[in-house]
């Protein structure tokens, strides 16, 4: 009587020669020892080669233009600028978030005073008015809501000393001053690539030299130290905005 593992051979010798798609190559669960008079090849993992990357390439844009501010959401987490620029997440916004509306009368009235006169000349009674009137323009749809606006009016109110303190504090730190432009749009190509941005207010100094500003209604958590360490798109963008305009 053949021994079990004898008849294992005849079997896999069978196989084997019917394994011509193959390349007599055959594929067991079987222990070693019997297999004893088959060759044996040790099947290897396929290399996986990594693909090159040149250096040079620079994958394509569905922009021409950037801001600042979007170049610094970029920089914090591309998604975020994904989601923002191409308003996936957007959903109607409620009034109950005035922020916006806010900071939109707030730039409006300072872009009228200062088109016409200097910081020297303003007073609380002249922000105050000429807010109203930018609330008008800017909350047309809203400006029968009396509610609403006086709320407007409360948060502006806060902010009347503040506007007129800081004045004082740039009279104080460059002298005479005069307002060149308002709203000053400018342009940087770089690579084929447009930045764009706009500047609140550009005033001229006694020495000839520019003082850019932009204007916050909120939390403002900027200082010098964020220019040298490049994490400030908008200040550095700015300037090279009022140079080159």
């Amino acid at each position: 009587m053949p021994r079990w593992s004898e008849t294992l051979k005849s079997r896999l010798k069978l196989l084997s020669g019917k394994a011509g798609s193959l390349q007599g190559q055959v594929y067991a669960c079987l222990p070693l020892e019997h297999l004893e008079a088959f060759e044996l090849e040790t099947v290897k993992p396929p290399r996986v080669v990594s693909a090159s990357v040149d250096p040079s390439y620079q994958a394509p844009l569905p922009v021409t233009t950037l801001s600042a501010t979007q170049l610094e959401t970029y920089a914090e987490c591309p998604s975020k600028y994904l989601y923002r620029r191409f308003k996936l997440n957007q959903v109607p916004m409620p009034m109950s978030d005035f922020a916006l509306h806010l900071g939109q009368a707030v730039h409006l009235t300072l872009e009228t005073l200062f088109s016409s006169r200097d910081g020297a000349s303003l007073d609380s009674t002249t922000l105050r008015s000429a807010f109203e009137e930018s609330l008008k323009k800017t909350l047309p749809q809203h400006s029968h809501q009396e509610n609403l606006l006086l709320f407007f009016k409360k948060a502006f109110e806060k902010m009347v000393p503040r506007i007129l303190e800081l004045e004082k504090s740039l009279q104080a730190l460059f002298g005479a001053r005069a307002t060149v432009a308002v709203e000053k749009e400018f342009k940087i190509e770089v690579d084929g690539l447009s930045i764009v941005g706009k500047i609140d207010r550009v005033d001229r100094l006694p020495n000839d030299s520019l003082l850019v500003l932009d204007y916050k209604t909120g939390t403002v958590d900027f200082t010098p130290d964020h220019l040298a360490q490049g994490y400030n798109f908008q200040a550095l963008l700015y300037w090279l905005g009022a140079e080159q305009s």
